[in-house]
């Protein structure tokens, strides 16, 4: 079994500083959930997780509002 160490208040408080930046952000959210050995990997998995979920939602309803857009433009002719 993996040796984990305890974070810090700091280390999360620079791990959360580090997400806040647009692609660093992204990029490191990658790094710690599929490389880091820390206890950060299961919170970058869940954040992953969210990603996805906002993901799939926004593809729902950028496919709603074409199919609704179109609609109501071939509607109008």
């Amino acid at each position: 079994m993996a040796d984990h160490r305890e974070l810090s208040v700091m280390d999360w408080f620079w791990t959360m500083l580090i997400m806040c930046i647009p692609i660093v952000g992204i990029i490191m959210v990658f790094v710690w959930g599929f490389g880091s050995g820390d206890s950060r990997k299961n919170f970058a998995r869940a954040i992953l997780l969210w990603y996805v979920v906002a993901a799939v939602i926004g593809l729902i309803v950028f496919i709603f509002a074409t199919a609704l857009t179109c609609s109501s433009i071939f509607n109008s002719f």
